[in-house]
């Protein structure tokens, strides 16, 4: 208010001049002023030096009065300034005027902090701590507690929570760091050391009466005590060598300080397994083509899985030459070799396929039998790890997914 007041006024008196110059006297002149009445509004006096048109002690007084008003004015304006509360910042509020928390004597229960996880080859598990913080205040983050955690190891990220004095650490990092944690501008240092351990492959796919080595990573000098879910289906002895007794599929697991190693073993026929590989590495360097389908470096999905097999000594559905994948599937269900429910959550989740079980794909009307358009390779499993409950979290693995290929189209499996 007192910036506008002062240029309003500047203002005013950059017009009342132009006014003054341009306006008789008699126009301006007020009460409290008097000006000579023997002025008779002639010509200006040439011999004289002062303009008929001005009384000079009119002026002095109304410019040494004019100047006196604007000077007691703002004056008078300081004063009322200086006499007006200061408004405050809202933002400075019930929260800056809080007394703040005394953190002298707040220290924590554990300040070392190690664990053993276990990588699954691609993502390591999460690793969680809870620290106790001693406090005669009960401190939550995000309410009376501002918490932040800063690693020395930069490749190592973490995650803070902090409800009623319990402290919750978490990383999905593995590495030696340490960590710089303040609460309420305390700060704390707190050594962590999280060591990862796991296999170099999860899934392994072993012939019938035959043996493979696992490949391990962290665990070199450490003795485990391999533990078999399936053990008429395959075992591990001391050494990692895992052997083959039967067809199947078994979950194998071993526990390290704490954290537990699991990976899956398909026992399969050797021809299985031969037949697996020879697709896969076929198929990487042939070209797909439906006219050229048993010409060398060529094939389709019926002409693949049928050479894969016949390469070594096995024709599918005792034929000679590559059937198409309606007949084929036509031939199995003949021979009862179908799998019951076929592509479903069941038996995917309950390991009831195998590597070299054929995927047969139905879809509209095509005059085949049962509209089969596709068939598939199983070449085995991605495995992820155990869930909560200790159920291995898998997916099937393809030799070659088809233009067409989806689990939700699959509808009949055979072995």
């Amino acid at each position: 208010m007192k910036h506008k007041y002062i240029i309003f006024s500047l203002i005013l008196n950059i017009c009342l001049l132009g006014y003054l110059f341009y306006t008789p006297i008699s126009a301006l002149a007020e009460d409290d002023y008097e000006y000579s009445e023997d002025y008779d509004g002639g010509d200006e006096d040439e011999d004289s030096n002062t303009n008929s048109n001005y009384d000079y002690n009119f002026w002095t007084n109304y410019w040494k009065q004019f100047f006196e008003n604007q000077s007691g004015n703002q004056q008078e304006e300081k004063q009322e300034g200086e006499n007006q509360p200061v408004e405050e910042d809202d933002a400075k509020d019930e929260t800056d005027n809080a007394p703040k928390l005394d953190m002298t004597n707040v220290t924590l229960d554990k300040t070392s902090l190690s664990k053993v996880v276990v990588d699954y080859g691609g993502w390591i598990e999460n690793a969680e701590f809870k620290i106790k913080v001693n406090s005669e205040t009960l401190l939550n983050q995000d309410e009376n507690a501002d918490v932040s955690a800063v690693s020395s190891n930069k490749d190592m990220y973490f995650y803070t929570d902090l409800v009623d004095n319990v402290l919750t650490i978490s990383t999905s990092s593995a590495g030696k760091t340490t960590l710089k944690l303040t609460i309420n501008e305390k700060v704390f240092e707190i050594k962590v050391n999280i060591k990862s351990i796991g296999l170099n492959e999860n899934y392994y796919i072993v012939a019938k009466g035959k043996s493979e080595m696992i490949s391990a990573k962290g665990l070199k000098g450490v003795e485990l005590n391999w533990k078999s879910a399936k053990p008429d289906i395959a075992v591990v002895d001391k050494d990692g060598r895992i052997k083959g007794l039967k067809e199947g599929n078994a979950v194998i697991t071993a526990k390290v300080d704490g954290a537990k190693i699991a990976f899956l073993v398909s026992v399969v026929p050797e021809i299985k397994k031969k037949a697996v590989k020879w697709a896969i590495e076929y198929s990487n360097k042939s070209e797909y083509s439906q006219p050229k389908r048993m010409q060398k470096g060529y094939y389709d999905c019926s002409s693949l899985v049928w050479r894969a097999y016949n390469k070594f000594g096995h024709n599918l559905g005792g034929m000679k030459y590559a059937p198409t994948a309606a007949e084929l599937c036509r031939l199995y269900d003949i021979k009862k070799q179908s799998i019951k429910g076929g592509m479903n959550i069941k038996n995917v989740d309950g390991l009831k396929l195998l590597p070299g079980d054929l995927i047969f794909y139905s879809g509209e009307k095509n005059g085949r039998y049962k509209n089969i358009y596709h068939v598939e390779m199983v070449a085995g499993y991605h495995f992820y790890g155990l869930d909560e409950k200790g159920h291995p979290n898998v997916s099937i693995k393809y030799v070659r997914l088809g233009l067409d290929g989806g689990q939700n189209a699959a509808r009949v499996l055979a072995k």
